[in-house]
C-alpha cells in the first residue's frame, strides 16, 4: 500500500465518521430457560436439574445477570472492532469467543442459549427476533 493511498483511505474514513456518524453495535442476550429436574431429552431440553446462573460480559465492560424473565441489552459497541465475549455459570468463566459485526453484516445481533447442548449461539436479531426481544430498532 503506498502511502498516498494509505492517507486517502484515511481521511475518508475520517471523513464518513464526521458526515455519516459512527454506527453503534447492540447485542441482545435473550432469556435463559428455566432448568428443571425430569430427565434431559430431546423432548425435555431443559431436563436435569442443571444449574443455569449465567451472567454475559462483553469485551471490559459490565457483567449483567441473564434471566427467564427478560432479554438483557449491551449498546453502544464499536461495530469495526472485534469484540470479547465472557460468559459465566455461577461466576465461573465457562466459555468466550470474539465476534465482530462485519462478520453478521448487522449492528443488531442477538446471543442465546441452547439448553439441550449447553451451548451459545449468536445470530443476526432479524433471524432470532422470537427469540431475543429487546428493543434493537
Amino acid at each position: 500500500m503506498t502511502f498516498s493511498r494509505f492517507i486517502l483511505g484515511f481521511f475518508f474514513s475520517l471523513f464518513s465518521f464526521f458526515v455519516f456518524g459512527q454506527s453503534s453495535g447492540r447485542v441482545c442476550i435473550g432469556k435463559i430457560p428455566e432448568s428443571n429436574d425430569e430427565p434431559i431429552s430431546l423432548h425435555n431440553a431443559n431436563g436435569g436439574a442443571r444449574v443455569f446462573d449465567f451472567s454475559v460480559q462483553i469485551d471490559k465492560g459490565d457483567i449483567k445477570k441473564i434471566s427467564g424473565n427478560e432479554s438483557v441489552l449491551f449498546e453502544d459497541l464499536e461495530t469495526n472492532a472485534k469484540h470479547l465475549v465472557i460468559i459465566r455459570n455461577q461466576g465461573k468463566i465457562t466459555e468466550s469467543f470474539w465476534f465482530d459485526f462485519e462478520t453478521y453484516k448487522s449492528n443488531a445481533l442477538c446471543l442465546w442459549f441452547k439448553p439441550l447442548y449447553e451451548a451459545w449461539s449468536l445470530w443476526k436479531i432479524e433471524d432470532s427476533a422470537h427469540i431475543c426481544n429487546c428493543n434493537t430498532d
